[in-house]
């Protein structure tokens, strides 16, 4: 993955155990189940046909909610935990759920009011958010509202970049990148992960180098900001490390 973050799925072994990731799965709204950490629209729509029929079940609700955050649509899990937590709070409370009860919330009102206001501050702490979890098909769609906002959010733009990076979509990922950098040539970042993507992932190793010495140019002499002194050390060892390989 590129880019350094929080494993999302840390949260759903969190939630439901280690075996959660591998065990097999009975399609019905009973208690105790687990299913793979595989998209299966079967148990989506079996889930959802018994919603149907009984739409404050909650109880399948929070299997529903658990299915989406085991595959990676944290918002479409969050939101359904919302839900269940409006309909009976007490019996969410009760359920391993709770233990990202409160987050749940936040991030499913974040996101409402993002949409109400059309405020992109809140789009972009809801993508970073989601980014810094590792949840980037969330954080992608955040970033892109974000930018529809306003297109002129160059690191947006490479937040973006990234996030498409994380889904596979590497050359979508480069264009923008590039794009960046056409408009600021000495952005750390941009040059960093734009090299690394065309070194490793898109074998365009001698085009890389210029872009991976642009990187510690600015490094050495920009003196670019960095989260934390762990994130500047990581990034300067990988530095050397791909510009060692050349």
């Amino acid at each position: 993955m590129i880019g350094q973050h929080k494993s999302f799925f840390s949260i759903v072994t969190l939630l439901f155990g280690l075996n959660a990731l591998n065990a097999s799965t009975p399609m019905t709204c009973e208690d105790n189940y687990y299913f793979n950490r595989v998209e299966d629209k079967n148990i989506e729509n079996s889930l959802k046909n018994e919603l149907k029929k009984n739409p404050n079940d909650v109880s399948c609700i929070i299997k529903l909610a658990s299915y989406y955050l085991k595959n990676g649509y944290a918002s479409k899990g969050f939101r359904l935990i919302s839900k269940a937590y409006s309909i009976d709070p007490q019996y969410v409370k009760s359920k391993n759920i709770a233990k990202i009860l409160d987050l749940a919330l936040r991030l499913t009102r974040l996101e409402d009011l993002a949409k109400k206001s059309n405020d992109k501050r809140l789009f972009n702490e809801l993508g970073k958010t989601y980014y810094d979890m590792g949840i980037f098909t969330d954080a992608l769609e955040a970033f892109k509202s974000s930018l529809l906002i306003d297109p002129n959010q160059i690191d947006i733009k490479v937040l973006e970049a990234l996030c498409l990076g994380n889904t596979g979509h590497m050359k979508e990922a480069a264009k923008i990148l590039k794009e960046v950098l056409d408009k600021k040539p000495y952005h750390f970042y941009a040059n960093y992960y734009y090299g690394k993507i065309l070194k490793n992932e898109l074998n365009k190793e001698k085009e890389a180098q210029a872009y991976l010495m642009a990187a510690e140019y600015v490094l050495e002499n920009l003196h670019p900001k960095f989260k934390t002194d762990e994130e500047r050390e990581f990034i300067q060892r990988d530095l050397t490390h791909e510009l060692k390989e050349r």
